[in-house]
């Protein structure tokens, strides 16, 4: 929707006459209703404005608010409670226009974005700054323009980084650290590189945080204090990151993501995952499977030792497993009430399957070839069979 459509909405709401110039601040006297005393729909109450105007996306909002000066002042708070964006020259460029407003920096309450100041990793090589170069780094506007907000944005509780804050070095991003560090996080999504230390120290001060997305290195995590997050409900990162972040902490839901399959290892870490305080009962787990099934065999039988009281299931499968495997490999999980597998592609009765180092045939006298659909209908009948609680098998 255009500004001029809007605008045209708004007229035909409003009556007919001419919106007040924004360029002259004389326009309006007082409060803004005695200029649109003819307006049913500027008198209405805030409590009943504020969420009809509130289903507005923020390129609507910020078209409606050129209107006049009264929309302009009221609803000109919500354009930045929720920022979001996709390179730090959109960030930079918001960032200067709260560094002028600071007045709209405590309505912010959701930042999804850069971390960093633009830095080209090629001037430094592996992510160490040379001291001249810090020196500069502070010293530009972007850099004190992100301080600035992030010493102020008291509200903020939603916090989902998009770039990796360690690379423009320990030095330069500390005090980036620090300020983001005194804001009561609820939500925080977090890439940090090996030899990043800083992620400990911003977790530390992260006692209210209830939902964590964080790729990093597990070793940095394990300094991590063990009263460190006492109110964690929702994680999601690696199998390495949350066998060191589950245990003793009240982690109801998890989402995984496995790359490198190691047996032993990864046998321990979900080990780990039911010393969660809390029972996990909402799992995601996302992998790829070239080994004709054998990691769905492993995390299937990890999952049915470890974590028996999972209420909603997610395997999210990258390869390809026939019906018949994964009807034998199923655990019967008693609690089960919701179950999702989702990029699976069975095997036809002519593929060749391997696991581990057996290699086996479909037996089409036994098993006559079905359509794809008929195969899952199948899969589903039995799964309901021996989950008893299941209630929703898409």
């Amino acid at each position: 929707m255009t500004r001029r459509t809007i605008k045209r909405k708004l007229l035909a709401l409003l009556g007919d006459r001419v919106l007040p110039d924004l360029r002259k601040p004389s326009a309006l006297n007082g409060s803004p209703l005695k200029c649109q005393i003819n307006s049913k729909f500027v008198q209405l109450p805030n409590e009943l404005l504020l969420p009809i105007l509130g289903e507005l996306g923020t390129t609507e909002l910020a078209s409606l608010i050129q209107t006049c000066r009264y929309f302009r002042e009221l609803l000109e708070p919500m354009v930045y409670r929720h920022l979001k964006f996709g390179s730090t020259t959109q960030s930079d460029a918001a960032l200067r226009t709260l560094a002028k407003r600071p007045d709209l920096v405590p309505y912010v309450e959701s930042y999804n974005g850069p971390l960093c100041v633009t830095v080209s990793e090629g001037w430094f090589g592996l992510g160490i700054v040379h001291r001249s170069f810090r020196s500069r780094i502070r010293k530009t506007k972007g850099y004190k323009n992100k301080i600035k907000f992030f010493t102020q944005a008291y509200n903020l509780r939603d916090l989902r980084t998009n770039d990796w804050p360690a690379w423009a070095d320990e030095l330069v991003w500390s005090e980036v650290v620090d300020a983001v560090s005194k804001i009561p996080l609820k939500r925080l999504s977090y890439r940090s590189r090996p030899w990043d230390d800083s992620v400990c120290q911003l977790l530390q001060a992260q006692p209210d945080l209830e939902v964590l997305m964080i790729d990093g290195d597990e070793e940095n995590l394990k300094r991590l204090d063990k009263a460190a997050l006492p109110k964690l409900r929702y994680l999601i990162t690696s199998l390495p990151v949350a066998s060191v972040l589950v245990p003793g902490r009240p982690v109801e839901r998890l989402q995984l993501s496995i790359n490198d399959l190691d047996s032993h290892t990864d046998a321990v870490g979900f080990q780990r995952l039911s010393q969660s305080s809390r029972k996990i009962r909402s799992l995601c787990v996302w992998f790829s499977d070239y080994y004709g099934g054998l990691r769905l065999w492993w995390i299937l039988k990890a999952i049915g030792k470890n974590l028996p009281d999972v209420e909603q299931l997610t395997l999210v499968h990258g390869g390809v497993v026939s019906a018949q495997r994964i009807l034998e490999w199923f655990p019967p999980l008693k609690s089960l009430r919701q179950l999702n597998l989702l990029s699976f592609n069975l095997a036809s009765s002519k593929e060749r399957l391997s696991v581990g180092t057996e290699v086996s045939y479909e037996d089409t006298s036994t098993y006559p070839p079905r359509s794809e659909e008929e195969q899952w209908n199948d899969i589903f009948d039995v799964f309901k069979k021996r989950c008893p609680s299941l209630v929703e098998c898409p």
